[in-house]
């Protein structure tokens, strides 16, 4: 079992990433940490072989750990997983030792990829392995019928390949009830990950469906189906504003610490 430590400050990502993770054999994750300070000291009493690792948190800049991780840390691995997407942010997390980078949103296809190549890899070069050219151009992308893996933004053609094959996103969220397995119809991981990250980006702040429909290009019908399977979950609070005329309007935040 590979033993995956989360370092992600916003509650609702993490979760997502979790799912994700509970989701592909061979990993587990060991625990959550929402702060550097936090996530040092569970590096020190943990047995952690893989790091998913935010940049941008609340205070702390993520690439600090990471070249924590590379200098003191002995057999654990980083995978950048964040909004970051600038030149500058990426070089500096490939040249201090993060083994692949993931733009926030992403699929649970590049997800999966991430994993499973860095699961093929940790067998491979193990101590006791002996490689010959062929296997190192595999694990490096360049040959053997495996294309180099790349990096990935959002996309409509990311967005209706998780619709339209289901089985390559498979349902990561909570179970609702004993035998319920999937997400409710309609409903894709793919999308769900786009509007959770919409939603962490109001820190905290109220939101209307329109609001959040707009930011993120996706209806306002399809918004307010994801934002409601939310409300469900108890991943978001809502509360209705009654204006001069017309329907009262529905907005929503993440539930706020009492």
């Amino acid at each position: 079992m590979i033993n995956v430590l989360i370092v992600e400050d916003d509650p609702m990502v993490a979760m997502l990433n979790s799912q994700y993770l509970s989701q592909i054999r061979g990993f587990s994750c060991v625990g959550k940490a929402s702060s550097l300070d936090e996530a040092k000291s569970l590096l020190g009493s943990l047995k952690v072989d893989l790091v998913l690792l935010d940049i941008y948190m609340m205070g702390d800049n993520g690439l600090d750990l990471l070249s924590d991780v590379s200098a003191t840390t002995s057999g654990t691995d980083v995978i950048m997983i964040s909004a970051a997407s600038d030149g500058a942010s990426i070089g500096h997390a490939l040249r201090h030792g993060a083994i692949d980078y993931l733009i926030k949103p992403f699929t649970f296809e590049r997800f999966s990829q991430a994993l499973e190549r860095y699961r093929c890899g940790k067998a491979l070069l193990s101590p006791e392995a002996s490689l010959n050219q062929a296997q190192v151009d595999q694990w490096l992308g360049g040959s053997a019928g495996r294309p180099p893996v790349t990096m990935q933004s959002p996309s409509a053609a990311q967005e209706l390949n998780a619709a339209t094959h289901p089985e390559a996103a498979p349902s990561f969220m909570p179970q609702l009830y004993p035998d319920h397995e999937e997400l409710p119809k309609g409903l894709t991981p793919a999308t769900l990950q786009l509007v959770a990250e919409g939603v962490a980006e109001n820190d905290g702040e109220w939101f209307s469906t329109r609001e959040l429909a707009d930011r993120i290009g996706i209806s306002r019908i399809s918004t307010r189906k994801y934002l409601e399977h939310l409300l469900m979950l108890k991943q978001l609070e809502a509360r209705q504003q009654y204006q001069s005329s017309g329907r009262p309007l529905t907005q929503y935040r993440t539930p706020q610490k009492r």
